[in-house]
């Protein structure tokens, strides 16, 4: 198992040293007694100091500086003069792993570590926020950030739809879209949702320890998240521009632009499908149920429904493009039944077949709408329409309808047909098909000549199949299929067909008939759903080897006669990302240095924005690494290998790391590096001693802070001069002014107890101290000559040993 120790994870720090500390100078000899120490308790009104020395996180707001530590969140000023501490009073636990600023909002992931079965085990305690500079805090609990494992260690906010984002161990990845209020996980794979649901929580790709929210583009937000196992990238396309129905009822294009007809409005494109904008309510469509859509001279038509129930809500016109719209509530695309399915233009007249609402038309751009038709076409219901040119005085248009497809004479300045001829597919004895017509179409081939083709639904006991005519509809053949058919298309002699089951394709031979009778399908069911089959395509568009494809679950395209698919899965939902992608190690050039992802930070630099990981090793030829991506993730530069680093932050050019080997600085965006390994104050003579653990960084322009394993540094001239705070208990005269060390216990050993341990004493007299160390024989173990000046009074907490 891979772990993620920071400071929450650290043992407490209480309990007894063997050793004996003798102040020589002084001549107080007192046996070395376990005092609160770093585990004391403090309250909200003890503003003088600093709160604790280990400090994990560092956020700016502002106006203050707000630390994450080891006993809980200290609110400070940027001068470093001020500090306000809070603690148990008001917080659920007082070892904070992660801090978040959004606004005038803090947000603190408190925390706190149990041993249990001889490991160190780290608790999430939910989070802790303000919105009044700490004087009030609000609690959330959610089950991914609260309990054993459920740890949060990253804090991340996107401006785009106000989503809070925690990036927990077991927990996963986290959102909340309503301020605290309720959680998410927002999984990088199905695998990883179904072991968090069964409560393994072995999947390292759902445990996760950074978050960074990308809002760059103006229509992308990526939320990029570090996991035990890579860098997961969650796109999010600006809702304006992706498509968002997932039912593709209907395909149709102008010149420059594919339509489709969704239930969530009609999108449309101009830039082969990679981006869509969508007109639906907020341009008066007063249902957002597009059921079929058509283009005659520019203008554009759009029949409503209800998807529900297939209710008719009326017809939508525009005659500039989409820019403007106007609503029309003919009788016949209103109604139960009554749903506009299919349209058709002749001769400056649009006609609109309603399904039970009849055939209805207009003369004047949709102004009026009549139904009056020529004696004999009492028919009650029309599915679909085509043109075809008649002789030298007429056009032909063609309805589909629950009997029969039906020929209409149309002349030049008249609305309503001049004539009437019903083609009795069927009386054909070679075609035994359902007399309901759902589709027709014509088909020019390339050695010259037409095809008609009709779609027929089942209807009283009749079968689902296709017929088609050379001779204009004086014969028919039938071409049987096992599916329900929807639409058609062609490309050429190609004959592209949109089933229940997917797409069909064959073609024609020289001699009109087709490759014997066999039917080639088009896998596009495995881009949407992989071994599921069960894909329902609705509508098509040909336009030579390119095809698109509506469905049920979104649109497919093919660029090259369906050899291959890309899908552009409609997400109605715009809190859910629309694509995601999956950066982990290898021992390629360019690849990610280490899959342990212990720290993410976006930065802009000149010509765009980059990504910065911090990488750690879980296998021997994986690196602990800086590394950083300027195209989304793609591809890695690593500036800096062998370093744990923790975090950063950043001023311009100036890049600043915390980590394991010091304060990491560049001053050219990440081109060369300076180290500062250890901080000294000139002024106090606290220091920061080398190879103590740097977790945390925080700039305010030139004001940089770094939060260690043992105390502060500070910097108002962008780290070439430092100040050091640390804070320690006091020695009281209740406790008689007896020194101490801490931490207590103490270890040499890096991973239980980093750093030196520190004596705390007030001297009484003015003068030098010595300090003799005895191990438990009463033998001297080493004696420490301190050679500085000590005022008598003063409390000191600057003389180290390290074991």
């Amino acid at each position: 198992m891979y772990q993620f120790n920071r400071m929450c994870c650290r043992p407490a720090r209480c309990g007894r040293v063997a050793v004996f500390l003798l102040l020589i100078g002084l001549l107080i000899p007192a046996l070395l007694v376990p005092q609160t120490g770093w585990c004391g308790l403090f309250s909200v009104q003890e503003a003088a100091k600093l709160g604790a020395n280990t400090i994990v996180d560092i956020k700016y707001d502002g106006e203050y500086f707000w630390l994450a530590t080891a006993k809980g969140v200290t609110r400070a000023t940027i001068d470093g003069s001020q500090f306000v501490n809070f603690g148990p009073e008001v917080l659920n636990e007082t070892e904070i792993s992660a801090l978040g600023i959004r606004d005038d909002e803090v947000w603190a992931a408190p925390s706190y570590s149990q041993i249990r079965s001889k490991q160190n085990v780290p608790y999430g305690a939910g989070f802790n926020t303000t919105d009044n500079d700490g004087t009030t805090w609000d609690t959330w609990t959610p089950t991914q950030a609260t309990g054993p494992g459920m740890i949060c260690y990253d804090i991340g906010f996107m401006d785009a739809d106000r989503s809070i984002w925690a990036a927990c161990f077991y927990g996963g990845l986290i959102r909340s879209q309503d301020d605290g209020f309720t959680w998410e996980n927002v999984f990088p794979s199905v695998s990883a949702a179904q072991d968090y649901f069964d409560e393994k929580y072995t999947d390292l790709n759902n445990r996760f320890f950074a978050v960074a929210v990308d809002e760059f583009s103006a229509d992308t937000q990526i939320v990029w998240a570090g996991s035990a196992k890579g860098v997961k990238g969650f796109f999010f396309i600006d809702p304006s521009l992706k498509l968002t129905g997932t039912y593709c009822q209907d395909l149709f294009r102008t010149a420059d632009t594919v339509w489709l007809a969704t239930e969530d409005g009609l999108s449309w494109s101009r830039d082969a499908g990679s981006t869509w904008r969508t007109y639906g309510v907020d341009e008066g469509f007063p249902s957002t149920f597009v059921s079929a859509g058509y283009v005659a001279d520019g203008a554009i038509w759009a029949g409503l429904g209800e998807f529900s129930n297939r209710d008719g809500a009326g017809i939508m016109y525009s005659a500039d493009g989409g820019q403007t719209w106007s609503y029309f509530e003919p009788a016949g695309s209103i109604g139960p039944d009554n749903l506009p399915v299919d349209f058709a233009e002749v001769n400056g007249v649009i006609y609109a077949a309603c399904s039970e609402g009849g055939l209805i038309y207009s003369a004047d751009d949709g102004l009026t709408w009549e139904s009056d038709l020529p004696p004999g076409a009492d028919i009650d219901a029309y599915y679909s329409l085509a043109v075809l040119p008649g002789d030298a005085d007429t056009t032909l248009l063609l309805a589909g309808t629950k009997e029969d497809l039906y020929e209409f004479r149309l002349t030049p300045g008249e609305a309503m047909p001049v004539g009437l001829v019903k083609y009795q597919i069927n009386a054909d004895g070679d075609v035994n098909l359902s007399d309901w017509v759902i589709k027709i179409s014509a088909q020019n081939l390339s050695g010259g000549g037409e095809v008609l083709w009709t779609l027929h639904r089942k209807l009283s006991g009749a079968r689902d199949g296709f017929a088609y005519s050379f001779d204009h509809g004086a014969t028919w053949s039938e071409l049987d299929t096992d599916y329900e058919l929807n639409d058609l298309g062609f490309a050429d002699s190609v004959i592209y067909l949109a089933t229940e089951d997917g797409i069909l394709k064959n073609r024609w031979l020289e001699d009109s008939t087709l490759f014997g009778g066999d039917w080639y399908r088009d896998e596009v069911g495995e881009e949407f759903l992989g071994d599921d089959d069960q894909l329902d395509a609705l509508s098509l568009l040909v336009s030579g080897d390119s095809v698109w494809v509506g469905t049920d679950l979104g649109l497919a395209i093919t660029p090259d006669s369906g050899a291959t698919w890309n899908p552009v899965v409609s997400n109605p939902s715009p809190g859910n990302p629309d694509d995601t992608l999956h950066v982990f190690y290898s021992t390629n050039e360019g690849a990610l240095p280490g899959n342990f992802v212990t720290a993410l930070a976006l930065t802009t630099v000149p010509g765009g924005q980059r990504l910065w990981a911090a990488t750690q090793q879980t296998s021997t030829s994986q690196d602990n690494a800086i590394a950083y991506s300027d195209d989304d993730g793609l591809s890695w530069e690593v500036p800096i290998k062998s370093v744990l680093a923790w975090n950063f932050a950043f001023n311009g050019a100036n890049v600043y790391v915390a980590s394991s080997s010091g304060l990491l600085i560049s001053r050219d965006y990440g081109a060369t590096w300076d180290t500062v390994a250890a901080f000294l104050d000139p002024v106090s003579g606290e220091e920061i001693l080398e190879d103590t653990e740097m977790y945390a960084v925080g700039v305010a322009g030139d004001v940089v802070w770094v939060g260690t394993e043992d105390g502060l540094a500070m910097s108002d001239d962008a780290g070439a001069n430092w100040r050091v705070l640390r804070t320690f208990e006091p020695i009281t005269e209740a406790d008689h002014f007896r020194p101490y060390v801490s931490p207590v216990p103490w270890s040499d050993s890096q991973r239980i107890t980093p750093g030196p341990m520190r004596f705390h004493f007030v001297s009484r007299v003015t003068g030098t101290v010595k300090i003799d160390i005895y191990d438990f024989a009463n033998r001297k173990v080493i004696e420490i000559n301190d050679v500085i000046q000590r005022e008598s009074g003063v409390q000191y907490d600057n003389i180290t040993w390290d074991g």
